[in-house]
C-alpha cells in the first residue's frame, strides 16, 4: 500500500473517531472532524480519479471503492443533519477498509462516451444513497428495538431522536427512487447492454428494487407506513440493488 493511501486510512479512522466523539458528548458540529473527513476524501479521489474509466469492465475493487467513498462524501456535506452524524461515524472506517482493494490498471484506457458516464455515474449515486438507507434503517430498527425493550439502552440515549432519523430515512429513499428511475431510464440508450445475458438479472433485480421502493413510498403517503414495515422494505430494496449491481460486476469477464 503506498504511503498516501495508508494517510487517507489513518484520516478516515480519525475523522470517524472525532465524530464519534463529538456524537457521544452530543455536541452539535465537530469541525475538525468534518475537516479530516474533507482531506480523506480529496486524497481518496485524487488516487481513484485516473484508474475509474478503465475500471468498469476490469476492477471491480475499485468500483467498490468508488462507492464508499460517493457514501463518504453524501455523509459529509450532510453533517448539518443531526441524523447524518451516526451513519458517517460508521461509514468512514468502512471507507478506509475499501482502500487496499483499489488496483493498479497498466492501461486505464480511455473514458467511455458521455450518455454512458452519466448512466454509470447515476448508477453509482443511486446504489450509494440506496446502501446509506439500508445502513439508516438498520440504526432505526435498533433504536425502535431499544425504547420498546423500555430499557433504552446508553447509545440508544446518544443517537439523533426517532422522529430525525425515520426522516432521514424517507429522505434517502426518495431520492433514490429519483435516481433509479433516472438510471434505468438512461440505461434504455444502450438495450445491447441492458438485455445481454451476462447484464440481464442486474435489470430484473433493478426493475424490482424500483418496484418495492415505490411501494413503500406510495405506502408512507397512502397508509403511514412506518417503524418495522419501512425498515423491512428498505432492507429489501437495499439488498435487491446490492445483489443487482455487485452482482453485475462478477458477471463482467
Amino acid at each position: 500500500m503506498s504511503p498516501s493511501l495508508f494517510l487517507t486510512m489513518l484520516l478516515y479512522v480519525g475523522a470517524a473517531g472525532m465524530l464519534g466523539r463529538s456524537l457521544w458528548q452530543q455536541q452539535r458540529l465537530c469541525y475538525p472532524g468534518i475537516a479530516l473527513g474533507i482531506t480523506a476524501l480529496i486524497l481518496h479521489f485524487v488516487e481513484l480519479y485516473p484508474l475509474l474509466p478503465g475500471s468498469w469492465a476490469s476492477a471491480s475493487g475499485n468500483i467498490y471503492s468508488l462507492t464508499l467513498w460517493t457514501m463518504a462524501l453524501l455523509l459529509t456535506l450532510a453533517q448539518g443533519l443531526p441524523a447524518a452524524r451516526p451513519l458517517a461515524v460508521l461509514l468512514y472506517p468502512l471507507t478506509a477498509l475499501s482502500l487496499p482493494l483499489i488496483t493498479r490498471i497498466a492501461d486505464p484506457g480511455t473514458a467511455t462516451d458521455l450518455g454512458f458516464r452519466v448512466h454509470l455515474g447515476l448508477s453509482v449515486l443511486t446504489l450509494s444513497l440506496v446502501v446509506l438507507a439500508g445502513l439508516q434503517a438498520l440504526i432505526l430498527f435498533l433504536q425502535e428495538r431499544s425504547l420498546h425493550s423500555g430499557q433504552p439502552g446508553l447509545l440508544a440515549a446518544k443517537l439523533p431522536p426517532l422522529q430525525e432519523s425515520e426522516g432521514l430515512l424517507f429522505k434517502l429513499i426518495t431520492l433514490a427512487f429519483f435516481l433509479l428511475s433516472l438510471s434505468l431510464a438512461s440505461g434504455l440508450a444502450y438495450p445491447a447492454d441492458l438485455y445481454s445475458y451476462r447484464m440481464v438479472h442486474k435489470t430484473v433485480l433493478a426493475l424490482l428494487a424500483w418496484i418495492i421502493f415505490g411501494a413503500l413510498l406510495g405506502g408512507r403517503l397512502v397508509r403511514g407506513w412506518r417503524g418495522p414495515v419501512a425498515v423491512r422494505w428498505t432492507l429489501w430494496g437495499s439488498l435487491t440493488l446490492l445483489l443487482a449491481y455487485f452482482g453485475s460486476l462478477r458477471a463482467l469477464p
